[in-house]
């Protein structure tokens, strides 16, 4: 309700009324367009409506809501429950959101043109009052049964009340479940869906349930599951053997074994009866009457797998003629029976893979499992053995790592074993020239002091032989009883060599300078180093300037 308290409010409203006196038989539209044609909000909560007009200067902005109320924001004027939303040219903000405010919003702007004549326009906005459903349902209570003779289920799920109309999901366990829509619409106060599916075997004990979706659900409705209904499945069947063609093993003569046997059905067995092969029928729970076989109930002992059960059956004392043999059990529930059979062996289990003393599956994947590792096993090997063989031979130089022989590496090998072998030679021809010099150095020496070196006698009567000569000849014969080095012209060797040929040619030039003596041959006998080099052996001496 509006409330006039002054003279201001009376100045604005005569402001508003000339505006919509100069506005009317004016035919331009003023272009406004809301924020959100629709706004979604849940009871209680605060909701935000507005609208604009581009950049026209907005004189008057205006709301109606679905009841027919229109809100006038101009200064000085105030309603219950809303308030004009300063963040935007023209905004209403809905404090406390309640069922009256759901339905059609106008909001209408009046501006003012460049030429001062005002113009107006309007927009809807839908407000949404979000209601979720009171309740989630379905037309099964607690079990669903399914039976061989019927083996498809229907359910129906309603949702009670829940603005806007919910969606509905349908889980098996937590997952998405298979299921086909059959009929969907709405009931009473509510809406419903109705579906059709057809459990497996697998499937029983499992729950089934219904959700609806809605965005009114609170965060702790999500929680506390106020959206979904669910029911357990029960899918009933005739016993099934866990496993075919059973073989028990590790019977011993003379001595009692127990034969268990694991099997599936829904409801629980009936009836169950040993068979065995010498004609001897054994009910569960009881004692053949010459007390060879006894067997107990049948059992279920996991709680989530309530359709397997566990059968035993004693034999106090196994005879040689019960190996071989094959026997039954006899299981019966509401839905039919089966007739699990099953043999008798003497002796330990042959290496087949089969299980022993046991039906259950996993001695066979155990054994099943063991062909791949080794396999693995032996793959891993081969491939370390092949990158060993690879690392060697790379570095030997082997196999495909060999690097082809060219027709010059022979002789390079040759000059390489050549330098090592001369080597001890060159050393030795370097001590005699060495000596040699210095011979002749000293000699030179006495002469120039003017002492006359000593003759030495020569029985023979021979001329005497220069020193250089005798010098060269030494050399020359050494080294002939070297094998010759193979020395390529531009190698160091050679280069050495060529430094030694000047050095002789150098003695020849200057041989009138060399002071000469005999060669004592007394002093071969003393002491002198005898050089062998391939069976041959040539005799040094010392050589003493003779005084004069």
């Amino acid at each position: 309700m509006v409330k006039f308290v002054g003279t201001m409010e009376i100045i604005s409203l005569a402001l508003l009324m000339s505006v919509i006196f100069a506005v009317n038989g004016n035919d331009d539209v003023l272009g406004v367009s809301a924020a959100a044609s629709t706004v979604s909000v849940r009871p209680g909560e605060q909701a935000k409506l507005s609208c604009n007009a581009g950049q026209e200067d907005i004189i008057v902005c205006a709301f109606t809501n679905p009841s027919g109320t229109q809100h006038i924001f101009i200064e000085g004027l105030s309603f219950d429950g809303v308030e004009r939303d300063n963040d935007v040219p023209c905004g209403l903000v809905i404090n406390s959101v309640t069922d009256n405010d759901a339905g059609n919003w106008k909001c209408s702007i009046t501006a003012r043109k460049e030429d001062g004549k005002g113009v107006s326009g309007s927009d809807d906005i839908s407000v949404v009052v979000l209601k979720a459903p009171s309740s989630v349902s379905l037309n099964v209570d607690g079990i669903l049964t399914v039976t061989p003779e019927q083996t498809d289920a229907t359910v129906r799920c309603t949702a009670e009340g829940g603005e806007p109309v919910p969606s509905f999901s349908w889980l098996l366990d937590g997952a998405p479940a298979s299921v086909q829509v059959v009929d969907s619409g709405e009931q009473d106060n509510g809406h419903f869906q109705e579906v059709s599916m057809t459990p497996t075997k697998a499937d029983n004990g499992k729950t089934l349930e219904c959700v609806a979706n809605s965005e009114a659900y609170k965060p702790e409705d999500l929680e506390n599951g106020l959206n979904k209904a669910g029911v357990q499945l029960n899918v009933e069947y005739t016993p099934e053997p866990q496993k075919d063609d059973l073989k028990f093993y590790g019977m011993s003569v003379g001595k009692p074994t127990e034969i268990e046997i694991k099997f599936r059905l829904n409801p629980a067995p009936s009836n169950m009866e040993w068979v065995m092969a010498d004609g001897t029928r054994v009910p569960q729970g009881s004692e053949s009457n010459d007390g060879k076989y006894r067997a107990t109930l049948a059992t279920s002992e996991d709680a989530d797998e309530p359709d397997l059960h566990t059968a035993m059956l004693t034999i106090n004392d196994v005879s040689e003629k019960d190996g071989g043999t094959t026997s039954s059990l006899v299981v019966t529930n509401a839905h039919g029976e089966a007739t699990i059979s099953f043999q008798i062996e003497i002796g330990a289990k042959p290496p087949t893979g089969e299980d022993v003393l046991s039906e259950g599956p996993e001695a066979l994947d155990d054994e099943a499992g063991t062909g791949p590792v080794i396999a693995i096993i032996i793959i891993i090997l081969l491939v370390i053995v092949v990158i060993a063989v690879a690392v060697v031979a790379r570095s030997q130089g082997l196999l495909c790592f060999a690097v082809p022989v060219k027709g010059g590496e022979s002789d390079e090998k040759e000059k390489t074993v050549d330098k090592e072998e001369g080597s001890d030679t060159e050393s030795a021809e370097e001590t005699v020239v060495a000596e040699g010099m210095a011979a002749k150095d000293q000699a030179d020496t006495e002469t120039d002091a003017g002492a006359a070196p000593a003759a030495t006698p020569n029985p023979a009567g021979k001329p005497r032989a220069s020193l250089n000569a005798q010098m060269t000849s030494l050399l020359t014969a050494f080294k002939k009883a070297l094998p010759s080095p193979r020395k390529s012209a531009g190698s160091p060797e050679s280069e050495e060599v060529k430094l030694k040929d000047s050095e002789e040619k150098d003695l020849e030039k200057n041989k009138d300078d060399i002071v000469y003596a005999d060669l004592d041959k007394t002093a071969l006998s003393d002491g002198n180093t005898t050089v062998t080099v391939e069976d041959e052996k040539t005799e040094y001496a010392e050589i003493k300037p003779s005084n004069l």
